[in-house]
């Protein structure tokens, strides 16, 4: 293996903690083990751009020359809100869900958030106001202004000898999720294939040195793959998994 390392910077489509049991799944651990690269993935569910950016300055000068950088662009509606746990600065992640915590607080008489005792209800509601009101009215300004960002990051990586990879939250439909796996798992998130697809497309990115993988891009690579009758080696899920509390377990053999 490469002393090399790929990094993996963005929300619950690169967590590969997101699902307990599918961690070996998820496209950073396949894509990585392709190109032969120790994988560092630092995504987060439920992360805002604010919180992936954040995170990207932080490891910076951690990442080295030959090393592999990755970030999904996530949906614009969402706020990272700076939070200190332990002595150490982290974040809680908004977005249209803040509505429920809300209402449980109210219900329960609290003038705080059960999930994150730091933020009063008068904080909440502004930013859930903010999030609705002006970031998702202007979700394509920000989505323009988020993706600047890190192609502005990227510059810098570049000129250290560092390749990159960069994608959007309009892939999220392109690959198969759970419930076209298994439809009584109502949940739009990538199911073992839909990552195992992905992370041929991005590795087709990596290797060809394309650093925007676009939808339109993915729908020419998919068109050539069926051209080629390219397929991935489909996991059923019948006859491969059980589910519990959205735990997945391998059956034997």
């Amino acid at each position: 293996m490469s002393k090399n390392k790929l990094w993996a910077f963005g929300c619950s489509f690169t967590h590969d903690r997101a699902f307990p049991g599918l961690e070996e799944y998820v496209w950073p651990a396949r894509l990585g083990e392709r190109l032969e690269v120790k994988v560092i993935n630092t995504a987060i569910s439920a992360n805002s751009m604010f919180g992936i950016i954040n995170q990207l300055i932080d490891k910076l000068s951690h990442i080295e020359e030959g090393d592999i950088v990755t970030v999904g662009i996530t949906y614009p509606a969402r706020y990272t809100r700076p939070t200190i746990s332990n002595g150490d600065i982290v974040g809680t992640n908004f977005s249209h869900w803040a509505r429920n915590w809300i209402e449980e607080a109210e219900e329960s008489g609290r003038d705080y958030l059960k999930i994150d005792r730091s933020t009063s209800l008068t904080s909440a509601k502004a930013i859930l106001n903010f999030i609705l009101n002006e970031i998702e009215d202007n979700s394509n300004l920000y989505d323009l202004h988020f993706t600047n960002t890190v192609k502005g990051l990227f510059k810098e990586l570049k000129l250290r000898g560092i390749k990159v990879l960069l994608w959007n939250w309009r892939l999220w439909t392109e690959f198969e999720v759970f419930r076209e796996w298994d439809v009584s798992f109502d949940d739009g998130h990538w199911s073992p294939n839909g990552h195992a697809e992905a992370s041929e497309f991005f590795y087709y990115c990596i290797t060809k040195g394309i650093e925007s993988a676009s939808d339109s891009l993915l729908r020419k690579w998919k068109h050539r793959r069926e051209v080629d009758n390219v397929k991935i080696d489909y996991l059923d899920f019948s006859s491969n998994f059980t589910r519990e509390e959205k735990t997945f377990k391998k059956l034997p053999n």
